[in-house]
């Protein structure tokens, strides 16, 4: 095994204390869910580098996160389309 991929592990390992097994955005338990580790994608092309791991994600908030571009803008204005359109939920969705 790679020096990186027992960093990687190690890291994980960490993560999902520190994070009570659940995702970092929408908080469900991963249980049975897939997580995957959410890299800043201006640091590096490849989720390799210590340095841009983020946090660990449900598929679907990561997916959320990649249609968005990871855009602080644009995630700030689907909340607001969604308040002013009632299509909003506190809840999961």
């Amino acid at each position: 095994m790679t020096r990186r991929k027992v960093e990687l592990e190690e890291w994980i390992g960490h993560q999902l204390v520190k994070q009570n097994g659940c995702c970092a955005i929408c908080a469900r338990s991963f249980g049975q869910l897939v997580y995957v580790v959410d890299h800043d994608h201006k640091h590096c092309a490849k989720k390799g580098c210590p340095k841009c791991w983020r946090g660990l994600l449900c598929e679907r908030c990561n997916w959320g996160l990649g249609l968005f571009g990871d855009s602080i803008r644009i995630l700030a204005g689907a909340i607001v389309y969604l308040q002013d359109n009632g299509g909003g939920s506190t809840e999961d969705g």
